[in-house]
């Protein structure tokens, strides 16, 4: 059991005081500011490259086929072009600026300010990864790149179609796509994005006798048509991405590095720049563009409507 020694001083105890500093308790740590993880590029395989620029080449404009040949007959020429095409490798930054009193006097200051760093450097990847415009120092988003919603053969019929038979049309859309006309390019959609938001109002979805009708997964999946939906606030609440995450391709030239030092006057202030950066790619063959589909929920239904 503990005691609280009491002292008189002009005639006050000082009990008080004393009891203040020995019931204060310091939690160790910061609280870091809330957000969300990174997830949107993990969706991808990261493979490394070695140059500035990533090239590749790309079929296009076939002629001919393979053919039924007679005997003495001629036989069926195919040919194609060959179109190079290239991606260039762009940086990502941040940067803190702290005291070396600061690192030196806060416990654990220098791990959070590199946890922070890292959550930011992940964050504005993933954004890229996903929105990314194409333009200046931005990569090209995959939601930039993916094709339209048509509802492809379901559209115009659906009677009072719902958020459920918008993501069946749109895998539907990505198995039957033809980069060749007539014939079907084999895409396979493993993936759904979603708002939580609307995750959840698919689930609260019920039919005239106040039945559920999102169909029954295991505890903890979602899953459309076997299909798994991956649900991050940062994906824009009603929209969708679907798309067959084989036929991204994200290039890392340099994985996330930390650095410290001056800059200016830094070093006569005792200042410090410690600073995170990573170089990467991402881009979709345009061959493979059919293999995403992205819309809104309210367009899409409206394109599946029975006519």
């Amino acid at each position: 059991m503990s005691t609280i020694k009491c002292i008189i001083v002009d005639d006050d105890f000082d009990c008080i005081k004393h009891m203040t500093l020995l019931l204060n308790q310091f939690e160790s740590g910061i609280t870091a500011i809330p957000r969300s993880q990174p997830f949107f590029a993990d969706l991808f395989a990261q493979v490394p490259t070695t140059g500035n620029t990533v090239s590749y080449a790309e079929m296009k404009n076939p002629d001919g086929g393979a053919g039924m040949t007679a005997e003495a007959a001629a036989k069926s020429q195919a040919d194609f072009d060959l179109v190079e095409a290239k991606a260039n490798v762009k940086k990502i930054t941040a940067y803190i600026k702290t005291s070396k009193e600061a690192l030196a006097d806060i416990p654990a200051l220098a791990g959070e300010i590199n946890g922070e760093l890292m959550t930011l450097v992940g964050l504005k990847k993933d954004a890229q990864v996903m929105l990314g415009d194409g333009t200046g120092n931005n990569l090209n988003g995959a939601i930039t790149q993916a094709s339209a919603f048509t509802g492809g053969a379901l559209a115009s019929t659906i009677t009072a179609p719902n958020n459920y038979d918008v993501l069946v049309a749109a895998i539907t859309q990505i198995m039957t796509a033809e980069v060749i006309s007539g014939q079907p390019a084999g895409f396979l959609a493993d993936t759904i994005v979603l708002n939580p938001v609307d995750v959840a109002a698919m689930k609260l979805t019920k039919d005239l006798n106040e039945n559920y009708i999102f169909p029954v997964t295991l505890p903890g999946q979602t899953k459309v048509m076997e299909v798994p939906v991956v649900s991050n606030a940062r994906m824009t609440s009603g929209s969708f991405l679907v798309m067959d995450s084989t036929k991204g391709n994200l290039r890392i030239r340099e994985g996330i590095t930390f650095d410290i030092g001056y800059e200016n006057d830094d070093f006569t202030k005792n200042l410090v720049t410690i600073l995170a950066e990573t170089r990467l790619t991402f881009y979709i063959k345009s061959n493979h563009t059919k293999a995403f589909v992205t819309g809104d929920f309210t367009t899409a239904k409206a394109a599946l409507v029975i006519s």
